[in-house]
């Protein structure tokens, strides 16, 4: 009987250290990970040039109108009519002049959220129709 409650014993010491060295090895490293891949949402500013700027929720939601500026988020459509102008103005400092009868989808304005971290920035925009002139900035 002796001999068995030894062996359970060092078995569940074992068991307790090996779990203990995985824990003590992926609790930073998933840390760190976290760390690198964090991404931040960034403000994008549409502001109407001439005529009437629309703004279309995700997913096909609803619709409002934009008198002089406003914040576009990640997922929105901007629908420019025929007598409609507008530019958008990135966190960068870059932006985009949108000419009549056109449609854009920002998809994703991100940046790292750690100074850690050495993830670019990221701009996904879709232009579903129409025209549109990309301003880049000069790197800082």
């Amino acid at each position: 009987m002796r001999n068995n409650s030894e062996r359970l014993a060092w078995t569940v010491l074992s068991v307790a250290f090996v779990v203990f060295c995985v824990l003590v090895t992926t609790i930073p490293l998933r840390i760190r990970s976290s760390l690198l891949s964090a991404m931040a949402v960034e403000e994008t500013r549409v502001r109407r040039i001439a005529g009437t700027v629309l703004v279309r929720q995700p997913n096909g939601g609803q619709l409002g109108g934009v008198l002089e500026s406003g914040v576009v988020l990640p997922g929105e459509q901007i629908i420019i009519d025929s007598a409609t102008r507008a530019v958008l103005d990135l966190f960068d400092r870059s932006h985009v002049t949108l000419y009549s009868n056109t449609s854009l989808e920002l998809l994703a304005v991100e940046t790292p959220r750690f100074a850690l971290s050495k993830q670019p920035s990221h701009i996904r925009l879709n232009l579903t129709g129409g025209l549109a002139r990309v301003g880049v900035a000069l790197p800082r």
